[in-house]
């Protein structure tokens, strides 16, 4: 028998996995790129127990660059987890009081940032799986459009092209992160335009 993945990490730990400061994650989580959550004590005045997403500007003084102190988080804030009322707003004199070690990112929020960002490892001797986009297509159309048009003047033309290209076949109008897409495109750049 073996245990079951884990389903949370802290934010230490995910800033160890992707080699980056605590804050950059809660950066990340400004930016809308990695949702936060915490565990929520019971309390009488919100009536809930829990873990539920969290603002990470309510919590960025528990992660100080500066070497400062770290200063306990009071949020007023949170969305219990698919909750069809949307966020709950709490009294200030009712905040919850949290530490860095409540702030929490679930196993599917960090696969999908690494898997955005191309940051999953990968294994020479892995040949199959399913891609959330579409790598092949998007390969031949660059080279389509090289061949066809030559290189714009500016690279970032080019990724604005191709994320395009991506938003185009997409139903829900989805693109990989535009600095997967400068990554992939860079090696040609470099290669057709040394310049």
């Amino acid at each position: 028998m073996t245990l079951p993945r884990r389903y949370l990490f802290t934010v230490f730990e995910i800033a160890a996995r992707l080699r980056c400061a605590p804050a950059d994650i809660i950066e990340f989580s400004m930016m809308d790129r990695i949702r936060l959550s915490a565990r929520i004590p019971f309390s009488e005045a919100i009536n809930f127990c829990g873990l539920a997403h969290i603002q990470a500007s309510e919590v960025f003084d528990l992660f100080p660059r500066d070497g400062s102190t770290a200063r306990p988080a009071r949020i007023r804030m949170f969305l219990p987890d698919e909750s069809p009322d949307g966020w709950k707003v709490i009294p200030r004199e009712e905040a919850i009081v949290l530490e860095a070690r409540d702030i929490l990112i679930t196993a599917g929020e960090i696969e999908k940032f690494e898997i955005e960002c191309d940051l999953v490892p990968r294994n020479p001797n892995y040949r199959g799986g399913k891609s959330n986009w579409d790598w092949d297509g998007f390969y031949s159309a660059l080279i389509m459009r090289i061949h066809n048009h030559g290189l714009p003047e500016h690279q970032k033309d080019l990724v604005d092209e191709m994320l395009g290209w991506f938003e185009r076949r997409s139903d829900t109008g989805e693109t990989p992160d535009p600095s997967c897409l400068r990554k992939k495109i860079a090696v040609f750049w470099r290669e057709l335009n040394p310049g």
